[in-house]
């Protein structure tokens, strides 16, 4: 959707123009399909396809959701989110969590997110392998940090959006997705070593076109952590690979 139409739709939501625009793009894996989260090398790359996020500060400690490929709202207050709830002490949607969840884990870090009122878009498909959850955790967590001037970098902004997901949502997933997303170059990333380096490569040469198969991809929460332990015990039985 144009940015004009956001900017409406966002006025009439919240009676006040956005001060911030904020877009994080999905990624693809061309090698090291979970391996990130056991110390391994991979190489994803940023796509196009994102997830375009329109704020503004509020004066209380609420921040006010719009998802609009829902078509759903929902607030919630900053000094109580490790209780998931919102501002009419229900649990907060599966979608609201991964906001609420950079909130929380900025605030473990010790920063204090300010109150915002929020619409936000993605074409990227949900479910899909690109890491659309990902991308919203890095949108929000740029969003908080150039709305209070923090100048946190890319890296640590990653880092932040994975606990987030790791030690909120409760997926034991590695740093790869949020890596992805935030430095939005084509790189591959060290694991073990959180070491990172980019590459010039063709993407024509490599990747001719993506198309959306209509599969879920879930990130079951349940397999992520009993995968990681399986790897980790089988790795730990094995002296030597020939």
């Amino acid at each position: 959707m144009e940015t004009y139409n956001l900017n409406k739709i966002f006025y009439q939501l919240f009676d006040q123009l956005p001060t911030i625009y904020v877009r994080a793009p999905g990624r693809v894996n061309l090698i090291g399909e979970h391996v990130d989260y056991n110390d391994g090398p991979v190489l994803p790359m940023a796509i196009n396809q994102e997830v375009t996020i329109l704020a503004g500060p509020t004066s209380t400690n609420v921040s006010n959701l719009f998802a609009l490929d829902l078509d759903q709202t929902t607030s919630f207050r900053l000094n109580d989110l490790s209780q998931k709830i919102d501002t009419n002490n229900n649990a907060l949607p599966d979608w609201a969590e991964y906001p609420a969840g950079v909130a929380w884990a900025l605030q473990e870090e010790g920063y204090q997110p300010n109150g915002i009122n929020v619409l936000y878009s993605s074409n990227i498909p949900i479910g899909s392998g690109l890491s659309s959850s990902a991308a919203v955790e890095v949108g929000f967590a740029t969003l908080w940090n150039e709305i209070n001037q923090w100048q946190i970098d890319q890296f640590r902004l990653a880092k932040i959006s994975q606990k987030a997901e790791n030690q909120y949502i409760g997926v034991s997933c590695g740093l790869m997705d949020q890596f992805a997303s935030a430095c939005g170059v084509i790189g591959s990333l060290d694991s073990r070593s959180i070491s990172a380096s980019s590459s010039v490569i063709s993407a024509s040469s490599i990747f001719r076109n993506g198309r959306d198969s209509g599969k879920v991809h879930i990130s079951a929460i349940t397999w992520y952590a009993s995968s990681n332990s399986d790897i980790v015990n089988l790795l730990m039985g094995i002296d030597c690979i020939v």
